[in-house]
């Protein structure tokens, strides 16, 4: 399989500081007020029968042009998920997806038996970033038939504006 490549593009808004000298752009600051996105029904983790999928939303409103502050933009800077029974998942496989309605699927992360990933960043380095439209993430199975002694844990925390 090729290399396939990956690129991120976070944008932040500068201004024109006119009483350095000489005048310069800085950046505008980053908000710090976190949120976490959880799954359905706000809950961070799922036991679910057989075939059923798990899938929570945030909405970012706004437009394309405009990325100030406000729930125009989301940087998601730790994503905590993990698959965890207690039998082993025998054939079950067991994907965790994050989509963007207008940009596609953003990342999938596979689980063909129990584990756990944490990824972390920060505010100009975040994991995932979104913009308009509606994020969704969740759960899948695939292949095999999940009962309901594996519990599914999904948490991001993001910083909207």
């Amino acid at each position: 399989m090729p290399d396939q490549k990956v690129e991120k593009v976070v944008q932040t808004r500068s201004f024109l500081d006119k009483q350095r000298d000489p005048p310069e752009y800085v950046d505008d600051d980053l908000p710090t007020n976190t949120i976490l996105l959880k799954g359905p029904a706000r809950r961070v983790t799922t036991r679910t029968p057989r075939g059923t999928n798990a899938e929570g939303s945030y909405r970012i409103t706004g437009t394309h042009y405009d990325f100030g502050r406000g729930t125009y933009s989301l940087r998601i800077t730790r994503v905590n998920v993990s698959a965890v029974g207690t039998t082993n998942f025998q054939g079950t496989v067991i994907q965790w997806h994050i989509r963007h309605s207008r940009k596609g699927t953003i990342d999938v992360l596979t689980f063909g038996e129990q584990g756990r990933v944490l990824l972390t960043g920060g505010p100009r380095s975040p994991i995932y970033a979104a913009g308009p439209g509606t994020l969704f993430w969740g759960w899948d199975t695939f292949k095999g038939e999940l009962g309901t002694q594996v519990t599914l844990t999904q948490v991001m925390e993001a910083i909207p504006g």
